[in-house]
C-alpha cells in the first residue's frame, strides 16, 4: 500500500517517519524544503504537488494547521482531488473545524474515494515515540482499512462515530486539555505567593486525584521554565476557536472555554504565541507579579533547603563567600543549624550575606500587614544572620511585599518604609546592612527599579539600609547606564546572572564588562554573589565564576 503524506511540521514530520520505519511506502509533500528532504533521507519519495501525492497513493494523509490549509490542499489548485483515484482513502490527521470535515468528505465521496477525520492528542513528544491518542470519524469499513496504519503512529486509534466526530472530540480534548493547564498555573502562583515551593506541590499531588497526563507533562515545564513547543499557544487558541464556532453552532455556552482563551489571546498579544502552552502560566505570572520556580535558593533541594551541600565545592572552586537564604535558615531547627555553623568553619567560607530574608508568610503590606508579627521575626532573623556572620541582609522578599489588587500603593510603600526602619534598628545592634533590592515586575509590584530602590531607601535614611543592583532584573526592568552610574556610590551589594534564564554565565561577554566597568566608575568595591539557575551546579559553579571573573578584569 502507497501512503501520501502532506504536511511535515512539528506533528507530521515524526508522524511521517514513524511510518517509514514501520515499513510503508511514503510519498510526502510540504511547502517547507528542509523538512521534505529530511524525511526523504528517511526514505521516503518526493512530489511536487498535493495532486501529485494523490495520484500516487493509496491513502493520503494531511496533517495541517487548520482548516483553511486542509480545504486549500484538498480542492486549491493542483490539490489532492485533482488526482485521487476512485476508492483512495483521505485520512485528515489535522485539527480542524468538524463542519468542514463533514464538507470536505462530501467532496471526497464525489471522486468515488473515501475520507475520515482522525486528529492526535499528545503533542510532538508522543508524535516522536509513536504513542499519539487518535480519535477518528467515519465510515466503519473505512476505519478498519486504515486502523493498523494509525497503530504505527499512536498506541490508541478509537472510532468515535460519522464524519466529524474525531475533531468534535478533539475539541473536546482540547478543552480539557486548555482548562487542566490554566487550573494548574493557578495552583502553582497561588503556592509560590504563598511561599510554598511549586515543586514540592507538584510531587505532593501528582500521585492523588489531582494527578494527570497533563499535570506530568506540563508541571515539569514550568518549574524549569522550558516553553519550547511541544504544542504552541498558537495552535490551541485555534483549537479553541473552533469549539467556541461549534459551541454556537450548538446553541450553547463555554465559559471555561473563553476565559482560557482570552487568557492565551494575551498572551498571544505578548509576542508569545510560539512558545508551548504551558506558557499559559505567565498569564498569572504577570497578572500577581511572581515567578513560579522551585525554591528560592537556586541550589537547594527537598532535603537540603539552605543549599548548604554545595559549599565544600564553593571552596574548591574559589569563591570568596557563600550567600544563604535566611528564611530557609530560619526553618532550620537548632541542631541542623548549629551543623551548618560548623560546615562553615570547617570549610572556611564565610556567609557574608544572606538573602530572602522575609518568607511570603511574614505579610509586610496590605490589610494584612501585622507589624508586630514582622518585628518579631527580625528580631529572631538577624540574630541568625549575625550568628552566620552576615554583614548584610538582601530586601527583595517580594512575596511578603507584593501590594494585594485594590491595596493604596503609597500606603503600602509607608509600611515597608516601617518595616525597615524596624530593621534598621535592630541591624545597628549587630553591624549588619539591609540590601535593598529592585525585582522586576514578572516577580513584584513594587520598588521596580534601581530609582525606585534608592528612593525607598532615602525614606527610610538610615545608614544601616543601602541599595543593592542585581544585573538580571537591571536588564528585564531595563534600567540604564546613566542611572546605574547615578545610584552607584549608594550601593552596598550586587547579585548577578546570565539575563536568558536567569543561569550561570558562560563567558565573559561584553555586556557583562561594560556593566562592571559602570559600578568601577562609580567607586564600588563591595560584594558580588551569582545568582542564577543551575541543572548542573558541579560545573557552572566553576564556570560561572571565571566567567564573572574575567568580565570584571
Amino acid at each position: 500500500m502507497k501512503i501520501g503524506f502532506i504536511g511535515l511540521g512539528i506533528m507530521g514530520r515524526p508522524m511521517s517517519k514513524n511510518l517509514i520505519k514501520a515499513g510503508y511506502d511514503l510519498c510526502v509533500c510540504d511547502i517547507v524544503k528542509e523538512a521534505v528532504e529530511d524525511v526523504v533521507a528517511c526514505g521516503a519519495e518526493k512530489a511536487a504537488t498535493s495532486k501529485e501525492v494523490a495520484e500516487k497513493s493509496d491513502v493520503i494523509i494531511t496533517m495541517l494547521p487548520n482548516s483553511p490549509q486542509v480545504r486549500e490542499v484538498l480542492t486549491g489548485k493542483d490539490g489532492v482531488l485533482e488526482g485521487i483515484r476512485p476508492g483512495a482513502i483521505v485520512v485528515d490527521m489535522s485539527s480542524i473545524d468538524p463542519n468542514v470535515s463533514i464538507e470536505l468528505e462530501k467532496l471526497v465521496r464525489e471522486k468515488g474515494a473515501h475520507m475520515i477525520d482522525a486528529p492526535v492528542s499528545g503533542g510532538e513528544p508522543k508524535a516522536v515515540d509513536g504513542t499519539l491518542s487518535i480519535m477518528c470519524g467515519g465510515e466503519q469499513e473505512v476505519y478498519d482499512k486504515v486502523k493498523d496504519i494509525l497503530l504505527k503512529m499512536g498506541s490508541s486509534a478509537v472510532l468515535v462515530g460519522k464524519i466529524g466526530s474525531g475533531n468534535m472530540t478533539k475539541l473536546a480534548n482540547q478543552i480539557i486539555v486548555a482548562v487542566n493547564i490554566a487550573a494548574m498555573s493557578e495552583a502553582f502562583v497561588l503556592a509560590t505567593k504563598a511561599g510554598v515551593d511549586p515543586k514540592n506541590v507538584f510531587e505532593a499531588i501528582k500521585g492523588g486525584l489531582a494527578g494527570s497526563t497533563v499535570l506530568n507533562a506540563k508541571a515539569p515545564m514550568v518549574l524549569n521554565r522550558d516553553f519550547k513547543p511541544g504544542f504552541r499557544i498558537e495552535l490551541h487558541i485555534k483549537d479553541l476557536n473552533n469549539a467556541m464556532n461549534a459551541a454556537e453552532a450548538a446553541e450553547m455556552d463555554l465559559p471555561l472555554t473563553k476565559t482560557v482563551l482570552d487568557m492565551m489571546n494575551h498572551l498571544k498579544e505578548e509576542g508569545l504565541e510560539k512558545c508551548d502552552h504551558s506558557a499559559l502560566v505567565r498569564y498569572y505570572e504577570e497578572a500577581e507579579h511572581v515567578e513560579v520556580k522551585p525554591c528560592e535558593n537556586w541550589l537547594a533541594g527537598e532535603e537540603d533547603t539552605t543549599g548548604s551541600r554545595w559549599i565544600p565545592h564553593l571552596k574548591e572552586c574559589g569563591y570568596d563567600y557563600v550567600e544563604l537564604p535566611l528564611a530557609q535558615v530560619m526553618e532550620l531547627p537548632e541542631t541542623e543549624f548549629q551543623k551548618l555553623l560548623e560546615l562553615l568553619s570547617e570549610t572556611g567560607v564565610p556567609c557574608e550575606c544572606c538573602n530572602n530574608f522575609f518568607p511570603a508568610s511574614v505579610r509586610l503590606t496590605g490589610p494584612d500587614a501585622d507589624p508586630a508579627n514582622a518585628e518579631e521575626y527580625m528580631g529572631r532573623a538577624i540574630k541568625r544572620a549575625s550568628q552566620l556572620g552576615a554583614k548584610g541582609i538582601v530586601f527583595g522578599s517580594s512575596g511578603a511585599k507584593n501590594v494585594p489588587d485594590g491595596f493604596d500603593m503609597e500606603k503600602a510603600f509607608e509600611q515597608v518604609v516601617f518595616v525597615l526602619k524596624k530593621a534598621g534598628a535592630i541591624c545597628r545592634k549587630y553591624g549588619i546592612t539591609i540590601a535593598i533590592e529592585p525585582l522586576n515586575r514578572k516577580e513584584s509590584n513594587l520598588i521596580l527599579n534601581l530609582s525606585e530602590g534608592a528612593a525607598l531607601m532615602d525614606a527610610v535614611s538610615m545608614p544601616e539600609v543601602g541599595l543593592l543592583v542585581d544585573y538580571y532584573h537591571y536588564v528585564m526592568e531595563k534600567d540604564t547606564a546613566e542611572t546605574l552610574r547615578c545610584v552607584g556610590p549608594r550601593l552596598y551589594h550586587g547579585h548577578f546572572a546570565e539575563p536568558e534564564g536567569r543561569v550561570f554565565p558562560r563567558e565573559a561577554l561584553s555586556a557583562y564588562k561594560e556593566f562592571f566597568s559602570i559600578l568601577r566608575e562609580t567607586g564600588y568595591d563591595g560584594r558580588c554573589s551569582i545568582e542564577a539557575y543551575s541543572k548542573a551546579p558541579a560545573a557552572d559553579l566553576a564556570i560561572g565564576l571565571r566567567a564573572v571573573r574575567e568580565s570584571i578584569s
